[in-house]
């Protein structure tokens, strides 16, 4: 068989043979091309702007999760800390409700990522009473300055403690038989585990 070329006639082994080059040359270009475009930088995608954290204090967990969310976070980032991290107060009046964020970081007005982790720390004891369950529990003393040393005990009793709990110190300069002085001092909290003192006049 004949195939007519530009040059004129040529055997079709011949042009097969040429079809078969014009094929590998355009397979190979397309290859480099491919490969041009796959080097090309691309385009990154735009980062959110950064936002401002929330003011989560005093709010429950989850009131402040869609706080989070509302505000631009992601909620799946809002972490509730363990219970062994405790809230800390300049002045124990201003403590939350229990079951309340009493701490945050990063801390509100903060302007941060949108993907930053925001931790917080749950109130988990009540004004008069903590540390359920562990051997730092304690409860809050009761004021038994000038009460005698039967009153003291029985009040301290209906707060939650026990009269061994209490050590009996006897100082001359007090009112006679009265509580002149307590340890810890009245409204201090008071470990159940540690010792204790009522000092009394004698």
């Amino acid at each position: 068989m004949l195939v007519l070329g530009a040059g004129g006639y040529f055997g079709y082994e011949e042009w097969q043979k040429r079809e078969a080059t014009r094929k590998r040359e355009a397979e190979g270009q397309a290859t480099r091309d491919k490969a041009e475009r796959d080097n090309q930088p691309k385009a990154e995608k735009p980062r959110p702007k950064p936002k401002a954290v929330p003011d989560l204090y005093g709010l429950t967990p989850d009131v402040a999760r869609q706080q989070v969310k509302t505000a631009g976070f992601d909620p799946e980032k809002f972490i509730v800390l363990d219970a062994q991290f405790g809230c800390r107060y300049a002045d124990e009046i201003d403590m939350v409700t229990q079951g309340t964020i009493c701490n945050q970081e990063p801390s509100k007005d903060a302007v941060v990522d949108v993907t930053r982790e925001i931790k917080v720390t749950i109130e988990r004891d009540t004004f008069e009473h903590g540390s359920v369950g562990t051997t730092s529990e304690w409860r809050r003393m009761p004021d038994v300055l000038g009460m005698s040393k039967d009153e003291a005990l029985a009040t301290l009793t209906r707060a939650g403690f026990k009269a061994s709990e209490f050590r009996i110190d006897l100082q001359q300069g007090c009112s006679l038989n009265a509580v002149c002085d307590t340890t810890p001092p009245p409204r201090g909290r008071k470990v159940h585990a540690r010792e204790g003192v009522l000092t009394i006049g004698q």
